[in-house]
């Protein structure tokens, strides 16, 4: 009667013979209320009968053969209440060793149960969205692989990385961008279900990364409708803090069993499929291929090459000449970069530079590049008493949004002694229109230490004209789809005219 544990001792038949005071407490019966009653009662309000009748007839088998049963139950207490116990039931037996009855012992766990519960959820869910983590992505395409039969349904991932996340925590800060995670995730899970006709499971891969999965016939059009879904859902603006900000997604899909046959391999391949879907121009989707397995194995390769290109002093400096057009004088020089491969040959910045930029190289190749010109020029102007001459080098969006271009800028002036005034950075009207507040900001430091700011193929970002006004610059290059038939396109003609008169009326250069 006084043990801690609830007491319930049974007949030879599991009928009720006694309960202790702690049972009573515990699950608010009377011994009146279950003496005579088989122990299933006390779980098959929470269960059906024919459940109960089981889990306690395999209670009893194994209480026969090997003496004892332990385990945890999902009882009910007389108020309705689920509660979770741990039992342990054991024959009596007399002295003969004969069985005359059954103990049954009970703890309740429901606090343990809950922490587990608990700790089961952060395991496998993330914090911030709600979704299924990684972990939880994992173990449910194993088991959705595991019941795949032969002919069913195909198995489709998509894998969805967010464009340009990165821009809103550093000009916003984390708190907004977690704000911005918790929309889009939102805004996935609602609008993939919808499209999809059949049950889609989302999950939080990472950082600004989703995998989405479901099993449908006709895989590859239901995921076409899907990733357009989603791209459509996220394109639409999120206000945070009065602006609005406009974000999009790459999507790699892979069908399983036609792409792979692990989870493994499916998450790889919807990892490479999304990887092009960037390259392709953001905001789209590509299919996983074989040949992307190539294409993508082949950009390792070059990414590793790259990383000791410098080291090996392959990236080369050449200059291109800048004469005035009224007197053909020399005025300065274009730097042009190429890495001569040891094993590809010359390669062009279009060959690489995106790759330096995905890989996480491009702010040292640009300090590289910076300090190489500004040294060059300085050597050739003082060996040529030439000390006027100008050095123009091309910066790239990630370059100018790394944070360190103007360090990099300053640094390369110091080593070198070339006047800050002989500097001309060179970037696109594109770069510029990418994140117009930064290149403001970037540009007038750089300025106020007498560097020169120049927009690269300027008119291909289709509002140069307006942006001109605020963007402090000190030139522009007009881009060569205006004047490369410029002897015979009199419309060609006219615009580069407009576009030189506007410059020059607010005091811009051109070349």
């Amino acid at each position: 009667e006084q043990s801690p544990s609830s007491v319930l001792i049974c007949d030879r038949q599991w009928h009720i013979e006694y309960a202790n005071q702690k049972f009573s407490q515990l699950t608010g019966y009377t011994q009146d209320d279950i003496i005579g009653k088989h122990p299933s009662a006390l779980v098959e309000q929470s269960k059906n009968s024919r459940e109960a009748w089981h889990l306690w007839q395999a209670i009893r088998l194994q209480v026969k053969r090997v003496g004892v049963w332990q385990g945890e139950v999902n009882s009910v207490r007389r108020n309705g209440e689920r509660y979770w116990e741990q039992l342990v039931v054991t024959p009596i037996k007399d002295s003969n060793s004969d069985t005359t009855g059954y103990l049954i012992l009970g703890e309740d766990i429901s606090i343990r149960k809950r922490y587990e519960q608990q700790l089961l959820r952060q395991a496998n869910y993330d914090v911030l969205t709600g979704l299924p983590n990684r972990l939880a992505l994992r173990e449910m395409l194993d088991l959705k692989l595991f019941a795949h039969g032969v002919a069913g349904p195909s198995l489709v991932l998509l894998f969805i990385d967010l464009d340009d996340f990165k821009r809103v925590n550093d000009t916003m800060g984390h708190e907004a961008g977690d704000r911005v995670l918790i929309q889009l995730a939102d805004r996935i899970r609602e609008h993939a279900g919808k499209a999809a006709g059949v049950e889609v499971q989302v999950a939080r891969f990472g950082g600004d990364e989703f995998v989405a999965v479901m099993q449908c016939e006709e895989p590859r059009l239901r995921a076409a409708r899907v990733a357009d879904a989603i791209i459509d859902a996220l394109l639409m603006p999120i206000r945070l803090r009065g602006r609005e900000q406009y974000l999009g997604a790459s999507i790699g899909i892979t069908v399983y069993p036609d792409d792979a046959r692990s989870a493994s391999q499916l998450i790889k391949n919807g990892d490479i499929a999304m990887y092009q879907a960037k390259l392709a121009g953001k905001n789209c989707y590509r299919f996983y291929s074989r040949a992307l397995d190539d294409a993508m194995a082949d950009r390792v390769q070059l990414e590793n090459d790259l990383r000791g290109a410098l080291e090996r002093d392959e990236l080369q400096l050449y200059y291109q000449p800048v004469v005035a057009t009224n007197d053909h004088a020399l005025r300065g020089v274009e730097a042009l970069l190429r890495w001569e491969h040891p094993a590809r040959g010359l390669l062009m910045p279009a060959e690489f530079i995106e790759v330096a930029e995905q890989g996480g190289l491009i702010s040292v190749i640009g300090a590289h590049v910076l300090a190489r010109a500004c040294k060059d020029i300085a050597e050739l102007s003082a060996a040529h008493g030439v000390p006027d001459l100008f050095v123009s080098v091309n910066v790239s969006a990630r370059q100018m949004r790394s944070g360190d271009l103007v360090e990099h800028v300053a640094s390369a002036l110091a080593v070198s002694g070339l006047e800050s005034t002989r500097l001309r950075l060179e970037l696109t009207e594109t770069a510029v229109l990418s994140d117009e507040a930064l290149a403001i900001a970037q540009f007038s430091r750089l300025r106020a230490t007498g560097v020169r700011v120049w927009l690269d193929d300027f008119g291909t970002g289709f509002s140069g004209l307006s942006h001109l006004r605020r963007v402090p610059v000190d030139g522009v290059k007009i881009d060569r789809s205006f004047i490369a038939d410029l002897l015979d396109d009199p419309d060609d003609v006219a615009l580069t005219s407009a576009i030189i008169a506007l410059a020059h009326s607010l005091g811009i250069g051109v070349v």
